[in-house]
């Protein structure tokens, strides 16, 4: 029955992925890598793919699976275009004091409590959440999704930058599905 529910939740994630993407004239980014690290070492990537835009063909996208546990991540955002890869992570990082990675767990079996948690753990120059790099938490079976946005925010739009996920322009804003065994 999880299978099914689960197979149910990748489809319906699938076909509304052109709604959910958002793009402006900030970083153009059109696949992100989520790098997760279990506690024994062990990584996996997974990636969310756009390389025709919005309006295209749908995003492919991986399912995040992970065991109860805790887990370190980073992610890595990059432009693609005619088989050229330009990695637009090094930008935000050194812009940090400009941007934001906001992450927004979703359960589906465990509303309004989920079995995933994150917390971001880098910073930028000033000491304000970044987000590239992040700490996960699972702690009981579940399935939802893992909404990640890029907020760019410039001090002409917002003041000084305060890691409000609220503030700000989305440059790009995906969602992973993810299920915890």
């Amino acid at each position: 029955m999880k299978k099914i529910i689960f197979k149910t939740i990748i489809a319906a994630i699938a076909v509304s992925f052109g709604a959910c993407e958002k793009h402006n004239e900030g970083e153009q980014i059109n696949t992100i890598e989520l790098t997760v690290t279990d506690s024994n070492g062990q990584s996996k990537t997974y990636t969310w793919k756009d390389e025709d835009g919005t309006g295209g063909s749908n995003p492919l996208v991986d399912s995040i699976l992970l065991d109860s546990g805790k887990y370190t991540a980073s992610v890595k955002f990059l432009n693609i275009q005619n088989g050229k890869s330009t990695d637009i992570t090094e930008e935000i990082k050194s812009e940090g004091h400009e941007h934001l990675i906001c992450y927004l767990v979703n359960s589906i079996t465990m509303m309004p409590l989920s079995g995933l948690a994150i917390e971001p753990t880098d910073t930028d120059k000033n000491g304000v959440v970044l987000g590239l790099q992040s700490t996960w938490n699972s702690s009981r079976s579940d399935l939802g999704t893992v909404q990640i946005t890029v907020k760019h925010q410039s001090k002409s739009e917002v003041g000084t930058k305060t890691g409000d996920c609220g503030a700000g322009e989305t440059d790009v804003q995906v969602s992973f599905p993810y299920r915890i065994r």
